[in-house]
């Protein structure tokens, strides 16, 4: 059954449209998670904790970023050159043709072809499809569930495993909506009740806590 993250929130698909705001295209997609074929120009512009979302044809699938991969392609192989990075783009201006920029995310949300968002995980997107950066107001939409805060989304981001350096990028990557959102004191509950769906293992509970509060605090 899918569930609404809002009854209903809408995601304004038409913001996501212009090919010159995209970071990518979509490379390869292996169950939940979605790796990108991200254009040189644009790999400084993405980093662990980030969000996107795929533009397709019936479902926009949104994911959070936790990894990122800069390779030689594989028919170049890589000889190292003992040059400074400046030296080495004066020496080879075209340089970034002869390399992979890769980001891959996990799948965590989707809008419908309507915009309507779901914090459920759909239908897979298409290989090349256009990817771009989710704007902040669209990224508060995924904390709510009707009107209350939620951290639901953190089911779909720690599913398999719990990544104490991602949970922290995810934090500090969305720190201006959590703001948003409320008080350290009126988020902590809400994310308390979603991290115990998580683990109940004390220790690690408390460390994520820990966490939240040192972003919240310090950032």
């Amino acid at each position: 059954m899918e569930v609404y993250c809002i009854m209903p929130v809408i995601i304004e698909l038409s913001k996501y449209s212009n090919i010159e705001n995209a970071i990518g295209e979509v490379l390869s997609i292996d169950g939940n998670r979605i790796t990108i074929y991200v254009y040189p120009e644009r790999f400084q512009d993405i980093s662990m904790g980030d969000m996107l979302i795929v533009k397709s044809d019936y479902v926009n699938p949104i994911l959070v970023i936790d990894r990122n991969i800069h390779k030689a392609r594989r028919e170049q192989g890589f000889t190292p050159i003992r040059v400074g990075i400046e030296e080495f783009r004066r020496l080879y201006p075209d340089s970034e043709y002869y390399y992979m920029y890769v980001t891959s995310g996990l799948y965590v949300s989707y809008a419908d072809s309507n915009g309507v968002l779901f914090l459920s995980i759909g239908a897979s997107p298409n290989v090349h499809d256009l990817a771009f950066k989710l704007d902040s107001n669209d990224r508060i939409k995924l904390f709510l569930k009707g009107s209350e805060i939620s951290f639901d989304i953190l089911r779909y981001i720690f599913w398999d495993k719990i990544d104490i350096m991602l949970f922290r990028e995810f934090l500090i990557k969305n720190i201006d909506v959590l703001r948003k959102l409320g008080s350290i004191a009126e988020l902590i509950g809400p994310l308390s009740r979603s991290i115990i769906t998580l683990t109940r293992n004390h220790v690690v509970f408390k460390n994520l806590i820990k966490e939240f509060i040192e972003v919240l605090s310090n950032m």
